[in-house]
Parts: C-alpha cells; structure tokens; sequence
C-alpha cells in the first residue's frame, strides 16, 4: 500500500519540484534586473515592447490584454514624452459575457485614462470552438492623440538599436529576393 501510495504521488511531488525550481529562477532574475537602472533602459524597454506590441502605423499605440503592459507603457509615454492622460484614449475589445462598465472602470483606474476618453468597445461575436484562454479584462488598446511623430520615433531609436544588424538583413533578403515574388491573391468574391 506504501509503495502504491508514493508511486502514486510520484507526478505531484514532480511538479513541486519544478515549481520551487521555476519559483527559484524567477526570484534571482527579477533580483538581476530589479528596477530601470537608467533613463535610456527604460526608454528602450518601453521602445521594444511598442516595437512588439505597438501600431506600425496609422497614429501611436499599443493593445495587448496584460494590465502589467498596459499600465507600464500608460506610464512610459507620460515619462519619456510627456504625454498627459487627456491626450490618451483607449478602447476595450471584449466578450459578450462580460460586463463593459466595469472593464472600463476598471482599465481606467489602472491606467488614469479618464472614462470619457475610452470609446466604443468590440464586442467579439461568440463563436462555436471552445477558447481556452479566458481574458479576464478584455483587450486594452491605448492610442495617443496626434501621435504619428512619437511612433516614428520610436521606430527611429528601434532602427537605431538594430542598425549594426542591417547588413547581415540586407544580405538574407538580397538572396531571398524570390520571396517578394509571390503574387498576392485576387479576392473572386464579389461584394
């Protein structure tokens, strides 16, 4: 019955483990990185993750369903460009079971964005499949009013970043230029 019984607890007592370990990893690397030791890690932090994350075009700004995300790059473009709560809008793509008021409320609260300023949310039809990852606070897209010039430059300190990594680019797509061969599809289905 013993041996039953540890056998038995075999898996579990595997997955404490690795959570101690993984619990472990993640305390000494948050204690290697523990705040922005300078303003330009923090500039270019906030830089990599609208390069990940942002608008590649049509204005400035960043969406993603993670409050950590959007409350740091609420406060990074306060910081790094002086832009106020007012110049921000946000808008909420979410489910129809959730409740839009408190998502917005609650959006608003983290990141300062005054209620008014957040428009018309998406709400995603229901679909058939079974969605395994709930977003519990929806998707936040933030957009910074007049913000065209900070996207570029922003792309600007991005290209800056990565301007030693050009010619080794340059050099793959000149040997795969065929790939920008590709004949786009013709849409048959007439509106």
């Amino acid at each position: 019955t013993k041996r039953i019984e540890y056998l038995a607890l075999g898996s579990q007592s595997q997955r404490e483990r690795r959570k101690r370990e993984v619990d472990e990893i993640i305390e000494k690397a948050e204690m290697e990185v523990s705040s922005f030791q300078t303003l330009a890690a923090y500039k270019l932090f906030g830089a990599a993750l609208y390069w990940a994350e942002g608008n590649k075009s049509n204005g400035c700004g960043i969406a993603n369903s993670d409050p950590h995300l959007i409350l740091f790059m609420t406060q990074w473009f306060r910081r790094i460009f002086g832009v106020s709560s007012a110049q921000m809008t946000a808008h909420l793509n979410i489910y129809p079971q959730q409740n839009e008021k408190e998502l917005k409320y609650f959006w608003s609260n983290l990141t300062g964005i005054p209620l008014e300023n957040f428009g018309k949310s998406f709400i995603k039809p229901l679909n058939k499949g079974y969605k395994k990852n709930t977003l519990y606070y929806g998707t936040c897209k933030v957009r910074i009013q007049k913000g065209t010039d900070l996207r570029i430059r922003i792309f600007g300190w991005v290209k800056g970043m990565l301007r030693e990594l050009d010619p080794q680019v340059e050099l793959a797509q000149r040997k795969w230029e065929k790939l920008r061969e590709v004949p786009r599809p013709i849409n048959l289905i007439a509106k």
